[in-house]
């Protein structure tokens, strides 16, 4: 089965937010709303349909790399990467054949391939759909931020020199590969191509030219989604056989059809305020961790969509194999608040002569956020804990992270396919805004290097806690019961089960 890019397609495809990789929280995007559905495609154009996706206007007419609506889910079909990420984020040659490595330097060598027109894939080619990747616009402008430059060795060779050593860099390298031609279309070289004789009803077909084994429906049909509003109803009614959702509204979890979780990268965190308070004991903060149930969070309130973890990592994240952080139980934990000076007042919480309580910032517009809270606030209360529930719209909500005007806030970031896991505890603009820790600053350099292991990183922040990881949320695909097999998905590949002719 072919996999595909994670981190930058995926949030490609995010059909009702905006980038959450720029913010801590996801904004909702509403597409201009447009009268009328289009069809499938026409009996001429397709006598047997199979399989039926919808796709947004800017299909053939927007670079892929830049593609802001439905449609996005349809460029693993269409284009090439030069790598593919699987879901242990280890990174494979697609179009690369060989990646090599020397400081900041990395020097790619590509494979035999064509375009779907039987134009040979150069490195030209290559340079160029990177370049067009790194511009603003594209969804994978701040993942390939670190890329400084890019250029042609041999006809089948290029170099890309980057600021800063990343482990696993290799991993951002999914973007699509693209031969723009004169009169304006992109083609790639993926196992479908698009056919817009009929530009208000194309379609799908197996490209003739495709180096790999052909697989999936020989025609796929598509229809027109103006609107990302209008999707749920297509597929209720059958207009299109499956979608994608990442579940950033509970709309998805009303429909009775068919799902399988899809990877996002969104890491679901509880930040601390490291620089007053009681959470600006490092021990406060663990045990805080350690009495947070993160499994009954993943099923209660994200209906099983999500992977709960201890760690800043993804829990599948190859590195971390076999890897689990020191147990410590609840007296452990109370240990822990009256090592910090807490001790249990006439109410039965712990809290000292300058604050008796916790305020907990969550953002009011985010469905999941007001349970997620309420869970965390009875979990802590169990701890000891008094906590208060500040609802707040974005607006008010990123106003007082910036002011520190907080013990605790629901968080979420985008972490990209390469595991960089800074943005949790680094500050800034799309950042986290918990503790600073120069330790676990000094030791991530050091596994940037390569001269320390991410299980190390891993340690270090458990005792630092910076700010306390709860879950990587999941997105889902859903598909419409008269489709006959389950529609498996990959990171960054919606549709995957297409490619492996399921």
């Amino acid at each position: 089965m072919k996999k595909r890019g994670l981190a930058a397609l995926m949030a490609a495809m995010l059909l009702l937010v905006a980038c959450a990789g720029e913010t801590t929280e996801e904004n909702e995007a509403v597409l201009p709303t447009e009268p009328s559905i289009e069809q499938p495609v026409s009996a001429e154009a397709a006598a047997e349909v199979s399989l039926v996706l919808a796709c947004g206007r800017e299909l053939g007419e927007v670079h892929p790399a830049k593609l802001q609506d439905v449609s996005s889910s349809l460029v693993p079909l269409l284009y090439e990467s030069l790598v593919s990420v699987d879901n242990s984020y280890r990174w494979s040659g697609e179009l690369a054949e060989e990646i090599t490595q020397n400081g900041l330097n990395y020097t790619v060598v590509l494979r035999e391939a064509v375009f779907s027109d039987g134009s040979t894939v150069r490195a030209a080619d290559v340079v160029n759909s990177m370049e067009a990747a790194m511009e603003e616009g594209s969804l994978w402008q701040n993942e390939l931020s670190i890329v400084e430059d890019c250029v042609v060795l041999t006809a089948n060779m290029i170099r890309i020199t980057v600021t800063e050593l990343r482990p696993d860099f290799e991993n951002l390298l999914t973007f699509p590969v693209v031969k723009v031609q004169n009169n304006g279309n992109y083609l790639g070289s993926g196992q479908y191509v698009l056919n817009r004789e009929d530009s208000d009803r194309p379609f799908l077909e197996q490209n003739p030219n495709f180096h790999g084994a052909v697989s999936g429906p020989e025609t796929i049909a598509l229809n027109r989604q103006p609107n990302s509003d209008t999707l749920y109803d297509s597929l209720r009614i059958g207009r299109i056989s499956c979608l994608f959702d990442d579940l950033s509204s509970g709309e998805a979890m009303n429909l009775s059809e068919n799902s399988q979780i899809a990877e996002i990268g969104h890491l679901v965190f509880l930040g601390a305020n490291g620089q007053k308070g009681i959470m600006a004991d490092a021990g406060v903060r663990r045990a805080v961790s350690v009495s947070i149930d993160r499994q009954l969070l993943v099923d209660r309130v994200y209906a099983s969509k999500a992977a709960a973890t201890e760690t800043p990592f993804h829990p599948n994240y190859y590195r971390m194999e076999g890897y689990s952080l020191p147990t410590l139980s609840m007296d452990g934990a109370r240990q822990l608040l009256e090592a910090a000076g807490l001790a249990k007042n006439q109410e039965g919480y712990y809290s000292n002569e300058e604050q008796s309580s916790l305020r907990l910032l969550y953002n009011s517009e985010n469905a999941y956020r007001f349970q997620a809270a309420e869970l965390i606030q009875q979990q802590l209360g169990a701890l000891g804990l008094l906590v208060e529930l500040v609802p707040l719209n974005y607006e008010d909500y990123m106003a007082a992270l910036k002011d520190g005007d907080f013990d605790l806030y629901l968080g979420e970031l985008a972490i990209d396919a390469s595991m960089d896991v800074r943005r949790l505890f680094q500050q800034g603009e799309g950042y986290g805004y918990g503790s600073v820790s120069s330790t676990l600053d000094n030791i991530y350099a050091s596994y940037q290097q390569g001269n320390a292991k991410a299980e190390l990183v891993a340690g270090v922040y458990w005792q630092q806690m910076p700010a306390i990881p709860l879950l990587y949320r999941q997105g889902t695909v859903i598909y419409h019961e008269q489709v006959a097999e389950t529609m498996e998905s990959l990171p960054g590949q919606p549709f995957a089960a297409v490619l492996s002719g399921q």
